[in-house]
């Protein structure tokens, strides 16, 4: 079965070529595009987990049992740190154009760190939705049927 997601898409992006590398005219807005895409992401990863961690407090001072509530992944890792990875990412130069082998390598490492991060995103939601629903109920905002 062919791979999918981010990674997949990453790992078959190419590039016109400058002499024996990659266009650097061409990588460098491109690398930028998914900096500024990986902080939107992050930035949405870290207000949804704020929300649901002051949704969960107020559950929890009102007496709420939450271990049914969908696990915590924890605070946002390194590795998920990919955009100041970006912003630093110097490649190494063959004649006038970027070393491709390692370009490839870079996008297809990238492409696995958002798919983790976008499954992050996920499962924060879910557990945004459940903590919001739960606190709807305990205040008499939602029905329980």
């Amino acid at each position: 079965m062919p791979e999918r997601g981010p990674a997949a898409r990453f790992a078959a992006t190419r590039f016109d070529t400058a002499g024996r590398g990659y266009d650097q005219e061409q990588v460098d807005p491109f690398l930028a595009q998914l900096a500024t895409k990986i902080r939107e992401l992050q930035d949405l990863l870290l207000a949804t987990e704020a929300h649901t961690a002051d949704v969960e407090a107020q559950l929890n001072a009102a007496g709420q049992d939450l271990s049914a509530m969908p696990a915590d992944h924890g605070p946002l890792t390194p590795r998920a740190g990919t955009s100041a990875l970006l912003d630093e990412l110097q490649f190494a130069e063959t004649r006038n154009g970027y070393e491709m082998a390692q370009v490839d390598e870079f996008l297809h490492e990238l492409g696995l760190e958002i798919a983790e991060l976008q499954g992050r995103y996920q499962r924060a939601r879910e557990r945004r939705a459940s903590a919001d629903m739960r606190l709807a109920l305990l205040s008499g905002d939602v029905s329980d049927d």
